[in-house]
């Protein structure tokens, strides 16, 4: 068990080998973890991971809302999401990538979903929610 913000948490995905991570830096959380999912041949990509603790979609679920403003951007709906492990990270700055924060890696409404139903999914699970979820539009755009 590794301590996370005064509470456990069970081995992540690489067992004891998971390491503590600072969660007080989320944008670095959510790179570390985006490099597993592009570049670690042990995470399981068909399990669309969740970009916060690398668990399988099914058990992280998280939904999207409009900020407060008028020119506010989308922002986590705290009170519908749910990640056993879930930080605090402002949405706008994962979700632009730049020179020095790489990682774009943010949960996205897909298009075709309706955005009143499913949750939200993570950018880098796209490529496989697409053709899993929506195999007739991957047909015709092709």
């Amino acid at each position: 068990m590794l301590p996370l913000r005064g509470r456990t948490r069970s081995e992540g995905p690489w067992g004891k080998h998971s390491p503590a991570l600072d969660i007080s830096q989320s944008l670095r959380v959510i790179e570390h973890n985006a490099a597993h999912l592009l570049h670690d041949a042990k995470a399981k990509v068909s399990d669309q991971l969740c970009g916060l603790c690398l668990r399988p979609s099914p058990l992280c679920r998280f939904f999207l809302k409009k900020g407060k403003g008028v020119e506010a951007s989308l922002t986590v709906d705290k009170k519908r999401s749910n990640c056993t492990y879930a930080i605090k990270f402002y949405y706008h700055k994962p979700a632009t990538s730049t020179s020095s924060a790489p990682c774009s890696n943010v949960p996205l409404q897909c298009p075709p979903c309706p955005p009143t139903a499913p949750p939200a999914v993570w950018k880098y699970n796209m490529k496989v929610h697409f053709p899993e979820k929506h195999v007739n539009h991957v047909k015709t755009s092709q």
